[in-house]
């Protein structure tokens, strides 16, 4: 049975627990995550890499006979799955102005960490490559020393290491947090977010949170002063004495002790400020008017240096809100369903350009959406063709105008073609597969496939990252670490 962990991101106090699965290769159970999931974690800071040909032999004179039968050629031996494979030839564009990627990277499942400063990390597992000014990638092992092994076990007690979803973000080098998902002990069916902060070039744990509940950060962006504001969330653990799998059971009285429990962590919690500047001196934005007596949770945001943020909320009908230096407000967006709303991401590119897409509808055939901000209004705009039902994983808009979206997708696909827009013109499916997104400076566009990371950019050098399976070897060698996290909350 796969760890679970409950998130706190609903306001409403309903008896139905809000389950999350935690891993990201395969990571959730549900089909949001199958090809994107994402959260990334961040913590408060007060201080703020011909053989010779081989010469042929004269053939000897045969006796003048019969000719000798031709020997069947022999078959070509299987590929050598040690050797390294080689450079992918990258797709030749058959529309004028069509990205040509080239890949960058290979290795299994890399996710990309975009920095508030417009930098990008790379990551396949635990490690973690830089991507420098001109585009190269950079790789120190010694970064791995620093985060433990997140051991669990199966029910034969075999050492299990799907944990490694790791995210990371912040500003390279002198804010970078990274996160993944282990068990607390000695409860292994709840899981909380590990956050580990760099310091002197080696991670080092964060202490987050209290004894009834957890918290970590997500998406650091830019804020004011060169400041970083990142959104914060709760994580509720359950009871003492319980596993969460106890508040799952038919005894009726635990299953109102958990309830009642998990209520007074809402209410417990709720005053608290959602978006924290966590580097810098400015305060984060005051929303207390904005947002009212019992706020919304926010679910995903997006900010700007010059102090304009927009998040979603996580209503039934989500919202916007919308910060400006001088005010802040919720908005409806437009449509007039009563039909839930669901916001997956939201992505600021200027004062009077920001995006949010997601899906409208049961979840199981929900219409996708696409609404733009123009400084005065959400207008809805023409979304991605997704699957009903499987909303914008991810979408970014380059400063040329051209558009590039994923779409979560059905787990028989797992990940999904890269669609591109370009101004005025409809949607098209590149032959790029990916499941994130990344762009850098100068508009370069990054995407993160099955096999590798790829990139419009050149590649001087194709990199190949160690297997999962030989690193888990390696980090095991001296028997499994577990991560003792009690006297971490």
């Amino acid at each position: 049975m796969r760890p679970i962990a409950l998130v706190l991101t609903c306001s409403a106090a309903s008896a139905s627990l809000l389950l999350l699965a935690c891993e990201k290769d395969a990571t959730e159970a549900s089909k949001d995550a199958v090809a994107n999931t994402a959260p990334t974690a961040i913590v408060a800071d007060p201080s703020v890499e011909a053989s010779e040909p081989k010469s042929e032999a004269k053939p000897e004179a045969k006796p003048a006979g019969k000719p000798e039968a031709k020997p069947k050629p022999e078959p070509a031996p299987p590929p050598n799955p040690a050797e390294p494979a080689e450079p992918a030839e990258p797709a030749k564009p058959a529309t004028p102005g069509m990205p040509t990627f080239h890949r960058a990277l290979e290795g299994e499942r890399p996710w990309l960490h975009p920095m508030a400063d417009g930098g990008l990390l790379v990551s396949v597992g635990p490690q973690i490559y830089v991507v420098d000014a001109s585009g190269a990638l950079t790789y120190d092992p010694s970064l791995l020393a620093g985060l433990p092994y997140p051991l669990s076990a199966d029910d034969a007690g075999e050492p299990q290491s799907w944990h490694w979803d790791l995210d990371v973000t912040g500003r390279w080098p002198d804010l970078v947090l990274a996160s993944y998902w282990v068990a607390e002990p000695p409860r292994t069916d709840y899981v909380v977010r590990a956050t580990f902060k760099l310091r002197d070039g080696r991670f080092e744990p964060m202490a987050l949170g209290g004894s009834d509940h957890a918290f970590y950060y997500v998406d650091a962006r830019p804020y004011v002063d060169g400041s970083i504001l990142a959104l914060k969330r709760v994580q509720a653990k359950p009871p003492k004495g319980l596993n969460l799998s106890d508040c799952n059971e038919d005894d009726a009285s635990v299953v109102r002790r958990c309830e009642a429990h998990f209520a007074a962590v809402r209410r417990k919690t709720a005053s608290g400020k959602q978006l924290v500047v966590v580097r810098g001196l400015p305060q984060g934005p005051d929303l207390a008017k904005a947002l009212g007596r019992r706020p919304p949770t926010l679910a995903y945001f997006d900010s700007l240096g010059s102090g304009h943020v927009f998040a979603a909320t996580t209503e039934t009908r989500a919202r916007m809100l919308v910060v400006t230096p001088s005010e802040a407000r919720l908005m409806a967006l437009p449509g007039g369903s009563s039909e839930p709303l669901r916001i997956s991401l939201v992505r600021a590119y200027a004062e009077d350009l920001a995006f949010a897409a997601g899906t409208q509808g049961e979840w199981s055939d929900g219409v996708v959406k696409l609404f733009r901000w123009d400084g005065r209004a959400w207008t809805e705009e023409t979304a991605p063709p997704c699957v009903d039902g499987y909303e914008v994983s991810d979408f970014l808009q380059l400063p040329s105008g051209d558009r590039f979206a994923l779409c979560a997708a059905p787990p028989e696909i797992i990940h999904g073609p890269v669609w591109w827009q370009r101004a005025g013109e409809g949607w098209v499916a590149l032959e790029q597969q990916g499941a994130v997104l990344a762009q850098r400076p100068g508009g370069h566009l990054w995407v993160g496939d099955e096999g590798g990371a790829f990139t419009t950019e050149p590649v001087a050098r194709e990199l190949k990252a160690e297997s999962r399976d030989a690193l888990d070897r390696k980090l095991l060698a001296d028997g499994p670490k577990a991560l003792a996290l009690e006297s971490n909350w």
